[in-house]
């Protein structure tokens, strides 16, 4: 259980030698967040022949800022939507409740793998569905 509990820590590596001396690094500080915790609920409905759902992820908490946030269809539930995906973005503040959000507009029905990152690179994976309409 090593720096598994969120706290703040100082770390100090010694190497002690068998001639009777010892080297010590710089005191450091360390923080260890929180778990990295996301939520992702598909908000609105999509038509089968025009892609107009929504996917709405906010709720972050732990890791360390800035999150980045990308989606990908998991199972279609239109062929005219064989596939969709997208490249990470940086998630960012709601201008009026000051919440960390990223909405997706404009995509097809079905399940998708939502992955949300961290800046050390941890990472989470959710689902969400994006209902046919």
């Amino acid at each position: 259980s090593f720096l598994q509990l969120p706290d703040e820590y100082q770390v100090q590596i010694q190497q002690g030698q068998s001639i009777g001396c010892q080297i010590d690094s710089e005191l450091k500080d360390l923080l260890v967040p929180e778990p990295l915790t996301a939520l992702a609920i598909g908000t609105k409905e999509s038509f089968p022949d025009i892609a107009n759902g929504e996917i709405f992820v906010n709720g972050f908490r732990g890791g360390y800022f800035p999150y980045q946030v990308r989606i990908e269809l998991d199972s279609v539930s239109s062929q005219l939507f064989p596939s969709y995906e997208t490249d990470f973005e940086q998630v960012e503040r709601n201008a009026s409740s000051n919440e960390l959000e990223k909405l997706y507009s404009n995509i097809p029905p079905g399940r998708y793998i939502v992955q949300v990152t961290d800046d050390l690179g941890c990472g989470i994976e959710l689902t969400a569905r994006v209902r046919m309409n």
